[in-house]
């Protein structure tokens, strides 16, 4: 699975994410293929903070709103607008995708 997920993004992958792969939740996602979590992951390495490993799910909601999502995307930014309130203000990795 691996080899395949780098072959299809061209590049190899982190030890971090390969470990992520080997996770349960990532393993039995009903919702998301294995690569498709991995490229959420690289979104919620964006924005979370380094000490807690979690985000604030507003800060991804404004960076889309000052990048005119809400105009330009407006089911994805309401989308991002109902997982927001959904989720809460600290969450990690597999409670973010969840939600997705």
């Amino acid at each position: 699975m691996i080899d395949i997920i780098e072959k299809e993004r061209g590049r190899k992958l982190t030890n971090d994410q390969k470990a992520l792969l080997q996770k349960d939740w990532v393993k039995n996602n009903q919702t998301f293929v294995p690569g498709q979590i991995i490229e959420f992951s690289e979104l919620f390495d964006l924005f979370k903070d380094m000490t807690s490993k979690k985000l604030d799910p507003r800060d991804i909601l404004v960076t889309a709103e000052s990048l005119g999502l809400n105009e330009k995307y407006s089911l994805v930014f309401q989308l991002l607008s109902d997982i927001t309130e959904q989720i809460g203000e600290s969450v990690d990795l597999e409670t973010f995708v969840k939600a997705l």
